[in-house]
């Protein structure tokens, strides 16, 4: 290493510095801070005076990778090139959350084991699902199949929310399980930019499962 590249030879020696520590600091934790202390404003100054050193040679090379890593970074998070697809893809998500959470929490109120959390990363997860296709500017056959295999992995979702009893004459959680699946739909609405659809299909949800069974028991019906 005492031959080799200065950073190369410096950041092992950084990290032999902080295992020392770390070692010391079993038999002596109260140095801990202090030492820490130390080693960072050491390798600060090295780091700056190289930085400063590094306009030709090994120090260039140095910034050319970084810069290569740089331009990596940013062309990994270049899915959202604008603030308006920015913003259009938040809203879309934190609509698919927010219906995916009112019926979450109605399910949740009446003691569900689905509640609130789980209809939300139903809804966002299904948003998302169908928000990747367009920004790929998949074509409509693809963004098709992906529907079709949202709608599918949530109905195997919704399978383990329904409970038989020993009785073999009740069935539980087939309400549940359904709420999932609509859920689904929601959050594949609001995903495609039909967030009015979704709203009025949440509505439309709440009327079923709050007020019918109200509707019912007072017309004596189970």
């Amino acid at each position: 290493m005492a031959s080799g590249n200065p950073a190369c030879r410096r950041l092992y020696l950084s990290l032999l510095g902080w295992h020392n520590l770390l070692s010391c600091a079993v038999d002596e934790p109260g140095a801990l801070i202090a030492a820490a202390t130390v080693i960072f404003l050491r390798e600060l100054q090295f780091w700056r005076g190289f930085r400063a050193r590094s306009g030709t040679g090994q120090g260039a090379i140095v910034n050319s990778w970084w810069q290569e890593i740089v331009n990596m970074l940013v062309s990994e998070f270049s899915d959202l090139p604008s603030a308006t697809e920015f913003a259009r893809t938040t809203l879309r998500l934190a609509i698919a959350a927010a219906l995916g959470g009112i019926l979450g929490l109605e399910r949740e109120h009446r003691g569900k084991a689905a509640g609130v959390r789980t209809h939300m990363l139903v809804a966002v997860g299904a948003a998302l699902f169908v928000l990747i296709p367009q920004q790929m500017h998949m074509s409509d056959d693809a963004l098709s199949r992906v529907i079709q295999g949202v709608v599918t992995g949530v109905g195997f979702l919704g399978a383990g929310t329904i409970l038989k009893s020993t009785s073999e004459e009740t069935v539980k959680g087939l309400t549940t399980a359904a709420g999932l699946w609509l859920t689904a739909a929601i959050g594949i609405a609001a995903g495609l930019g039909r967030e009015a659809s979704a709203v009025l299909c949440t509505v439309l949800a709440l009327i079923i499962l709050h007020l019918l069974p109200k509707v019912w028991s007072r017309t004596g019906r189970e």
